[in-house]
């Protein structure tokens, strides 16, 4: 067997669907989505895997062609019943598709009739459909249908998350369907369907890295955070015991085991630092601005503590957060003893907002001292309870530039609002972030806390001295 381009490209598409499935299989828990996921790209594997048989196995050609005909058949009604899963809808005839690719399957592999026969000369695959090739023509019919959903669902929902990962998954799957229809033309006799294949696996690892396609993030750095000093210490440990029998020629099988024994004890008290120390690096490298969010609520769960005026702790908070998250506009609101309104305590990015204020009763305060979640610009335009806002209310808020409302409770009772504006990468807050600012506001709702009992204490004590 001669290794050529035709061989190679179907011999690299499989194992990249390989290691998505690995990585499907492993992640937990294993709900639906990710269930007809995995069988989605089982078919996508066996119809790489298929290909690169058909041009290695030549003697064998005509039936290796089947088995590649039958993987996409396969691919086309699993793509369709995973993307049912994800945007949650069922139609009533998608439970005879089983049945259809059932049928469909056994014509290809067992007759002469869908396949009428292939060769391959010098890894160039010739072949010719059979009378009964239109009758798998529904299933490319079925994909269409799910870009289609895809598509469809695409518009409908708000979620900018959401909408990046169908959008990848779109693109991912409409490169598939484009190899395959590349297979009726004159370059069908070369692997560029493979080649799409393995093009589109790379988007959907690349939508499972940055954009959580199936929040399986925490399996990939689990691999690497493990495989790294595993093949680091294995190395290392290989290489030592090497020197030393070419270095001492040690010969004995007592020499040899001390040496063993010496090397093994050293690896294991450099392992758990080595492991550290990679943890660190995997998180820089891979997830920086979860790694850096993690350092930024560390330091400011340290120097909270230790502060207890609350205008110093709320623009140390303001620092930390707008240069961690990148926020061009940050602003605290807490509530006045006196008036029970909502009043600018400190800020960034928004000078003009020192007139703004938040009454008892407004919208927002009501909404966020029944709710425990962030409150988001999206809400405020949909809601039924905002509507009846007065139009300079409406106005101020609009001024304000906030993306995001947090509340900020001390015994189930709102004290404050932590407002952030958009990203100045005016990509949308993430599930993390969310949990990260939300976060913060806890933090901040303990400062405050703190603050008044150290102001009662003190003002108590002077009361006592007079």
């Amino acid at each position: 067997m001669i290794w050529n381009i035709n061989i190679i490209v179907p011999f690299i598409a499989f194992f990249l669907y390989a290691g998505l499935i690995i990585l499907v299989v492993v992640s937990r828990p294993q709900t639906a989505s990710r269930r007809s996921f995995r069988l989605f790209l089982l078919s996508m594997a066996s119809w790489s895997l298929s290909a690169f048989f058909l041009l290695v196995d030549v003697s064998r050609a005509h039936f290796w062609m089947k088995m590649l005909s039958s993987s996409a058949i396969t691919v086309m009604v699993t793509l369709y019943y995973f993307v049912e899963t994800i945007i949650e809808t069922r139609a009533r005839w998608a439970r005879y598709l089983v049945f259809y690719m059932v049928i469909s399957i056994g014509l290809t592999l067992f007759s002469d009739l869908v396949i009428e026969y292939a060769v391959v000369v010098d890894s160039v695959v010739d072949w010719d459909f059979g009378p009964l090739i239109l009758f798998i023509a529904p299933s490319y019919l079925i994909m269409l249908y799910s870009i289609y959903l895809l598509i469809n669902n695409y518009q409908d929902i708000e979620d900018p998350n959401q909408k990046n990962r169908l959008l990848y998954l779109t693109v991912a799957v409409s490169l598939i369907i484009f190899g395959s229809i590349v297979n009726f033309t004159d370059l069908g006799k070369y692997p560029l369907d493979i080649a799409a294949n393995g093009l589109s696996a790379l988007i959907i690892a690349y939508s499972i890295l940055r954009h959580q396609l199936l929040d399986i993030r925490v399996v990939i750095r689990q691999g690497l955070l493990y495989s790294i000093p595993t093949v680091i210490i294995g190395t290392t440990y290989f290489l030592i015991i090497t020197l030393f029998l070419n270095i001492f020629h040690f010969y004995s099988g007592v020499e040899i085991f001390l040496t063993s024994l010496v090397v093994a004890v050293i690896t294991a008290l450099v392992a758990e630092p080595l492991r550290i120390r990679a943890q660190a690096i995997i998180d820089r490298m891979f997830f920086r601005e979860k790694y850096n969010s993690s350092q930024m609520l560390q330091t400011l769960s340290g120097s909270v503590a230790a502060i207890l005026d609350i205008y110093k702790i709320t623009s140390m908070i303001l620092d930390e957060v707008c240069s961690t998250l990148h926020i061009p506009m940050a602003a605290f609101f807490l509530r006045d003893q006196v008036t029970s309104r909502f009043q600018l305590t400190t800020q960034i990015g928004q000078d003009g907002a020192q007139r703004i204020e938040f009454r008892q009763d407004h919208p927002t305060v009501l909404w966020l001292s029944a709710h425990n979640k962030p409150l988001t610009s999206h809400d405020m335009e949909v809601l039924p309870q905002f509507q009846s806002l007065w139009r300079t209310e409406r106005q101020d808020l609009k001024d304000l530039g906030a993306e995001l409302f947090i509340p900020i409770k001390v015994h189930d009772a709102l004290v404050g609002i932590f407002l952030v504006g958009s990203k100045r990468s005016e990509q949308a807050y993430t599930r993390e972030d969310i949990l990260t600012l939300s976060t913060v506001a806890n933090q901040t709702a303990v400062a405050i806390e703190n603050a008044r009992l150290y102001t009662s204490e003190q003002t108590r004590l002077r009361e006592m001295d007079v």
